[in-house]
């Protein structure tokens, strides 16, 4: 018989060692499984537990799992009754030697420390609370004249040049931008004392010249804010004492002076029982147009063609294209420039073909000298060409200087006078020889010569 031994019977042998093993190692630890073996088959599972390694059962239905799961119920109770009804066995305070460093009391540390942490929190919110204040501080301004009873000055209607004295405004104000120059973006609340808020969306330089009525004028440079929404025009007299000027009252007006200048706000207006103190201030033109069309720049809206001429005369979609890069609102449609259409401008072309010829042969000729740099063997080196219009018959003198052009050209006249061909018209450039030949025609007898 073939008694070799294959990997089959390997496997087997040690399937059967390890079941053998298995099975003493649970008699071990539970003797009483060896009754329970007995009988497994007469249950429905024949397996064996996972959670205990008895046979017969499965992991869900083992009794050692279930009584374990209803004890640790019962503790786990037990624990929360304990912390609930203060029981110290359940729940204990560490006991900490040393007191807490904050509040000085035993029993916790500083990082637990309740007074610590309220202290923080309360700190925590005044520093927010004063946060928040110190930026509506800085993104406000405030104005004590609030309503529209102040609507006349030395009987006329206010205009767009008075300007109201307020001790309660915290910086000039404008309700235009006339006379505004250096303008930059600008998110300001102002705060009325009635306490209406309006905006103020831009910021710039002022610079006008104060009209006083005795004809005295003055020339002043504000740092103004422009409200749209304001209905008048105010000085600021704080913004000016902060300047160093001097306020003081003469009479029923006062006036701010530094130096020698002096600015009176001489003009009174009605309102309500009482009256407020004004100054006519007349804000300066631009200068010209490139001075106005930056003042726009800065504006945000600005006309077409004020940009245009502002970018040098670029084209209309380099200018659209830059204001849009810039951020710049554009109306009105590009017109024609007159200075793009100087610099477009060129001569008319000349013709190269002449389209009135003449019929008559000999009655027309066309002359004209030029310098050869090379000398003939006869030492002439000047060229004189005439050609004949109605034939293109062409004539050839050598000339040795260019001072003996009318000679040679007259007697050629006369040559074609004899021959019965005289010469109506000839055709020159202006050059100095030509006109002294010009001059000499009427005197060689060829005055009806054109």
């Amino acid at each position: 018989p073939n008694n070799d031994l294959t990997l089959t019977d390997i496997k087997n042998r040690l399937r059967n060692k390890f079941n053998k093993m298995k099975k003493n190692n649970v008699k071990a630890k539970n003797p009483e499984s060896e009754n329970e073996e007995t009988a497994l088959f007469a249950g429905k599972f024949k397996g064996q537990c996972n959670h205990c390694g008895k046979y017969g059962h499965k992991g869900s239905e083992c009794k050692d799992k279930t009584s374990n799961q209803h004890q640790n119920q019962h503790q786990d109770h037990k624990k929360d009754n304990g912390n609930r009804f203060g029981n110290e066995d359940a729940k204990k305070t560490p006991n900490f030697e040393d007191s807490c460093k904050y509040c000085k009391k035993k029993g916790h540390t500083i990082s637990d420390c309740r007074k610590r942490i309220a202290n923080d929190h309360r700190r925590n919110e005044q520093a927010s609370a004063a946060e928040h204040k110190k930026n509506q501080d800085r993104t406000s301004e405030h104005v004590l004249v609030a309503t529209h009873e102040v609507a006349t000055y030395s009987g006329t209607q206010a205009n767009r040049f008075a300007w109201i004295g307020d001790t309660g405004a915290s910086s000039h104000m404008v309700n235009t931008l006339d006379g505004v120059t250096d303008i930059t973006d600008s998110d300001v609340n102002i705060k009325f004392g009635n306490g209406d808020i309006v905006k103020s969306v831009q910021k710039g330089i002022f610079r006008g010249t104060v009209m006083q009525e005795n004809g005295n004028e003055l020339q002043v440079a504000l740092e103004v804010k422009y409200v749209p929404d304001l209905w008048c025009n105010l000085f600021s007299i704080g913004s000016a004492i902060k300047k160093g000027l001097q306020l003081k009252n003469i009479g029923e007006s006062y006036e701010l002076s530094k130096d020698k200048n002096t600015l009176v706000f001489d003009r009174q207006s009605s309102a309500g029982d009482g009256c407020t103190m004004m100054v006519h201030i007349e804000p300066q033109p631009a200068g010209n147009e490139h001075a106005a069309a930056a003042t726009n720049l800065n504006r945000r809206r600005m006309d077409t063609n004020d940009l245009h001429r502002l970018l040098g005369h670029e084209g209309e979609a380099k200018v659209k294209d830059m204001a849009q890069y810039l951020g710049i609102q554009l109306y009105n449609k590009m017109q024609p420039c007159e200075h793009c259409n100087i610099g477009k401008a060129r001569r008319k072309k000349i013709s190269k073909e002449n389209t009135r010829r003449s019929d008559v042969p000999g009655e027309r000729l066309y002359v004209d000298l030029c310098t050869i740099h090379a000398s003939s063997a006869g030492n002439k080196k000047h060229w004189l060409v005439a050609v004949d219009d109605a034939t293109d018959m062409k004539w050839s003198m050598f000339l040795k200087q260019k001072s003996e052009l009318a000679k040679a050209l007259f007697e050629f006249l006369r040559s074609r006078r004899n021959d019965g061909f005289p010469v109506q018209l000839i055709r020159l450039d202006n050059s100095g020889d030509n006109k002294r030949f010009q001059r000499r025609a009427s005197t060689e007898g060829f005055a009806d010569m054109k």
